[in-house]
């Protein structure tokens, strides 16, 4: 239990005794009020470098959405000639183009009634048959006595035969079954028969047929069949909608959406401009006031500010006539913003959007036996050559001079954890027995592998192989063999080689550089083991250029994100504020502690001084009376 603190407030003294503890006490704090005033100066850099990231995330959203291939490729726009006609949607990257449609044809769906004579869906339809043929398939539907409408609709539903049916009421007196296919097109055309009295009338009220577009010349062109309106295929990404029937040509265009391949550069420079605006608000400095900002002499916001300008002016090599900002319209200004000329950008555009857009994206380029399936930001502009020391190769078992089997043979084959038990007759001939292993793989699904045969010394020999799976992952295996030599065990083999000179990955067929300035480039490479060789087979060489869209990715990738640029600098001052609240929480407990004994001190003080008061009264008082006695 805490005792009660006594206060004595000068009693003794004449001194007020709670202040002098306060006013010493305030004293005792000027160290917690410095840490402070420094807490707040690291809390006004920390907020800086938020605001600053927030900038730089609205920088990457829109290089992000202007610095690949794709990005610029899905700048289109796709329309029609005549909308009442064929409605167009884009959906995907279509290139270019244009098409003349003219549509013959309108899909249907097919659709019968059948019926005369029923009151309603409750009426009776009698004991019989009702059949249906869909695409060949006849299915019969036995009704008695107790059987309604409405209950010969609800078993031709659960049938599930492609086609669903349900009770109309025509007028009064007059129900009939409606029959509609499932699919439409010309695919879904059935036909209905029956012996029941009730339904000798069955009428067709929309023959099913497909919907045909002619595309070029509307007499002669190409025709178009598909089974329903939409035609999805056509153009790769593009979608169009036959509404209706047309006796003469509509266009359907895919174009280059300028406006948005213009509006997307705009706004990489807008964000730009926003991001260095807020820098320098956060780094200036007032020399008539001496003032200064939060990040003034901040070196990670000067380099951010310089690195940035670099990525933005230097020069593009793969964009031929367009090299740099300033050949589409983009400038420097003094202010350190870059401006961008509407018309000069759209010019560009419209005159060499291909070159435009290989100002702004990433791009390789390569010879004939190699394909490059990605770079990434680290990788650095310039051109490499890709030697393979190893070719790939793909697993493949060969068997012995092929014997006709005396009797019945089996054989285990698995890939890919598919184990195909296969057989060959007695006395089949090689041919035959190239016939009966594929059938036996077909029906295990293993279509991935391939038999053929090959010459041998001493004849020809089965041999199985998996075309295309390059690499050692990649494992066939046959035992129970014993007629054609073919037990074993069969790897592939991953490539080896080097990119630019640089260590590479090798997996399958494909080679990725993991370092130097050709890292992250990824290949797939079409070599072989006798143009290998020994090795030091120069397969060609990868030209590789960042654009500027690269390059800002690049510069982004340093300075956003966990353990970036930005999140260094703020986390220093995040670090320095931790330290500052530890160390006020330590100074806080001491003040606590030296307040408490500076009022037990005094208190002690009062409390002497008031006992030496005492004593000098009483003695005081005891000196007449010792004269007296004298």
């Amino acid at each position: 239990m805490v005792s009660p603190t006594v206060t004595f407030t000068g009693l003794a003294s004449g001194l007020d005794t709670g202040s002098l503890v306060t006013s010493l006490m305030q004293l005792e704090r000027a160290p917690i009020n410095r840490l402070n005033v420094q807490r707040a100066q690291y809390e006004n850099k920390r907020s800086a470098w938020t605001s600053i990231n927030s900038k730089l995330s609205d920088f990457r959203t829109a290089v992000d959405a202007a610095r690949d291939t794709s990005d610029f490729n899905n700048f289109v726009s796709a329309s029609s000639s005549n909308t009442d006609a064929i409605s167009v949607t884009k959906t995907g990257n279509p290139a270019p183009t244009s098409l003349s449609l003219t549509i013959e044809q309108l899909a249907a769906t097919h659709q019968v009634t059948a019926g005369t004579g029923f009151a309603d869906a409750n009426a009776p339809v009698g004991t019989g048959t009702f059949s249906l043929d869909v695409g060949g398939t006849v299915t019969d539907f036995a009704t008695d006595s107790e059987t309604s409408l409405a209950d010969l609709a609800r078993q031709i539903n659960s049938g599930d035969v492609g086609v669903t049916a349900s009770v109309i009421q025509v007028g009064e007196g007059d129900a009939r079954l409606l029959i509609t296919a499932d699919d439409s097109g010309s695919a879904g055309v059935f036909s209905a028969t029956s012996d029941l009295a009730g339904f000798a009338t069955i009428d067709t009220i929309s023959a099913g047929q497909d919907a045909i577009a002619r595309l070029g010349n509307p007499t002669t062109g190409l025709q178009l069949t598909r089974s329903t309106n939409v035609f999805t295929d056509v153009v790769e990404g593009l979608s169009f909608t036959a509404r209706e029937v047309t006796s003469s040509p509509v266009t359907v265009a895919v174009e280059r959406d300028v406006d948005a391949a213009a509006e997307a550069i705009t706004e990489v420079f807008t964000k730009a401009n926003a991001l260095l605006k807020e820098i320098d608000r956060q780094t200036a400095y007032n020399a008539e006031s001496a003032s200064s900002s939060p990040l003034t002499n901040d070196r990670t916001a000067r380099d951010m500010v310089l690195s940035l300008r670099n990525a933005l002016s230097d020069v593009v090599s793969n964009s031929g006539p367009n090299s740099n900002i300033g050949d589409v319209g983009i400038e420097f200004e003094r202010d350190g913003t870059y401006s961008v000329d509407a018309d000069a950008l759209k010019t560009a555009l419209e005159e060499n959007f291909a070159g435009v857009t290989s100002l702004f994206t990433s791009s390789t380029a390569s010879s004939d036996k190699i394909q490059v399936l990605s770079n990434s930001s680290s990788t650095a502009t310039g051109s490499y050559d890709v030697v393979v020391d190893t070719a790939p190769d793909i697993p493949s078992i060969t068997g012995s001079s092929y014997v006709q089997p005396a009797a019945l043979a089996e054989l285990n084959i698995q890939y890919k954890g598919i184990n195909a038990l296969v057989t060959v007759s007695q006395n089949a001939t090689l041919l035959q027995a190239i016939d009966s292993i594929r059938q036996g793989l077909d029906s295990f699904g293993l279509q991935a592998v391939t038999i053929d045969s090959v010459a041998v010394p001493g004849g020809d020999a089965l041999r199985l192989s998996v075309p295309g799976a390059f690499g050692s992952a990649e494992e066939l295996a046959i035992w129970n063999d014993v007629n054609f030599g073919l037990n074993a065990v069969a790897n592939g083999v991953d490539i080896v080689g080097s990119i630019g000179g640089a260590t590479t990955t090798g997996v399958g067929d494909v080679l990725q550089a993991t370092n130097g300035e050709a890292n992250g480039i990824r290949a797939r490479l079409t070599v072989t083991a006798a143009e290998v060789g020994a090795g030091g087979f120069n397969a060609g060489t990868i030209g590789a250029s960042q654009g500027l869209g690269g390059r800002l990715d690049a510069w982004l990738d340093r300075h956003e994100g966990i353990d970036g640029a930005v999140d260094r600098a703020s986390g220093e001052w995040e670090t320095r504020i931790e330290d500052i609240d530890e160390n006020v929480a330590a100074y806080e407990i001491r003040m606590t502690l030296r307040e408490a004994a500076l009022r037990r001190q005094f208190a002690a003080m009062e409390q002497a001084l008031s006992s030496l008061q005492n004593q000098s009264s009483f003695l005081t008082g005891l000196t007449p009376s010792t004269r007296n006695n004298s």
